[in-house]
This record gives C-alpha cells, sequence and structure tokens, in this order.
C-alpha cells in the first residue's frame, strides 16, 4: 500500500455535487441578468469575492488548527528527542481509542486540532492532543502490555494513509490502535512518504521491542 492515496469513492461524489452547484449557480445568474451584460458581470463578481472569502476562512481556521498542536510537537520534541511524532487524527485512530477501556482512555479528542501526538518512552504509548496552553492526554497504552506491532492503514477524510497498528493484551484481551505518522509543514499536515514509513517503522520496532508482524498473524 502506498503511504498516501485518494479516496475516491468519497472524493469523486463530493466534486461532482459541487460542480453541479457551480453549475446550477452560473445558470441563474445568466438568467437573471438577462441581456444585461453588467449586470451578469457584478452577480459573478460577488459569486468570486463569496467564494474567495469562504476559502479564507477554511483556510484560516485550518491553520489555526495545525500550529496549535504544532507548537505542542515543538514542546514535547524538546523535551523528549526521538519520542514525539505527530499524527493524523484519522477516523481509525479515534474508533480505536474509543474502543479502549475507561482506563487506558483520556479526555476526548478536541475538534479544534486536525493531528495530534504520540509519545513513546520507556513505560508507554501516550496519544497527546489539545493546544501546547493546555495539553491533555487522549490515550495512554502501557508497554508492557504491547503484543506486536504491525503495517496498517489509516482513514482520513479524503486519502488511505499508511498507518502502524499496535495489539495490545489488556487484562486478557487483544485491543488494537492504529496511528498514521504526519508531517508538519506551516501550513499542510500530510502523510509521510514511503522511505520515512520504513525509518519509522524500524524506530517503533526498535523502541517498543516488540516484533514487527502483519496484523492477520495476531
Amino acid at each position: 500500500m502506498k503511504a498516501c492515496s485518494p479516496r475516491w469513492a468519497v472524493i469523486a461524489p463530493g466534486a461532482v455535487f459541487g460542480a453541479a452547484m457551480m453549475g446550477l449557480s452560473i445558470h441563474r445568474i445568466l438568467r437573471a441578468s438577462g441581456d444585461d451584460p453588467l449586470k451578469a458581470l457584478v452577480f459573478f463578481g460577488s459569486l468570486i469575492i463569496a467564494l474567495c472569502v469562504v476559502a479564507a476562512i477554511v483556510v484560516l481556521t485550518y491553520r489555526a488548527a495545525s500550529t496549535s498542536t504544532q507548537r505542542l510537537l515543538t514542546v514535547l520534541e524538546e523535551e523528549h528527542q526521538g519520542q514525539a511524532f505527530a499524527i493524523l487524527k484519522t477516523e481509525g485512530l479515534q474508533a480505536d481509542v474509543a474502543t479502549l477501556t475507561p482506563e487506558l482512555r483520556g479526555a476526548p479528542w478536541s475538534k479544534r486540532t486536525v493531528y495530534a501526538v504520540v509519545m513513546i518512552d520507556a513505560d508507554a504509548i501516550t496519544f497527546w492532543d489539545g493546544p501546547v496552553k493546555a495539553p491533555f492526554v487522549a490515550a495512554r497504552l502501557a508497554r508492557r502490555e504491547v503484543a506486536g506491532v504491525g503495517v496498517s492503514r489509516g482513514l482520513t477524510r479524503c486519502f488511505t494513509v499508511r498507518a502502524y497498528e499496535v495489539a495490545l493484551l489488556h487484562a486478557g484481551t487483544i485491543l488494537r490502535v492504529t496511528f498514521a505518522p504526519a508531517l508538519v509543514g506551516s501550513l499542510i499536515v500530510r502523510p509521510v512518504d514511503d522511505d520515512t514509513v520504513v525509518d519509522l517503522q524500524s524506530l517503533l520496532a526498535d523502541t517498543i521491542v516488540a516484533p514487527v508482524r502483519s496484523p492477520d498473524s495476531y
């Protein structure tokens, strides 16, 4: 599986719907303007301005959500060198954490961040979320309970990404948590490339001291 691949089953319907709505809007503008080119120009200008405003709001909101946790990642990296990593808040990660027992879960995921941070130390695998001024633990897995680490996949809203699946033997039950490493830029948080996936997989295997196996082997 590639490090990142589009989920066309999700993207295509949205793109078709967006194109249809745009076409309908343009059709209504042309009908409303009649034979008056000035009126049509005003309508089109208003539409373009509205789209630009919406796009600006989306970009600024995304940037705020991204940089918020980026500061937390920076602090954790400085305090725990080589142990803190950015991860995408995939559907699988949030669903897996929701199925953990109460003693393994922390606070609910923040709706104001677009990614989280996983920290791997001598005792635990800890998932951090929230801004740097008020960070919180979303889940903590004891290293002594880790049964294995395998390569899996994570689902974001529009992409399928390479992820790691940690198998945890807790209270006699196998639990699984998947998380996808990410690269953090000034604006965009994106999945890591293939080389980074391989390097981080080796690092995780050495750090967790567990054999790397396929999830099918559990």
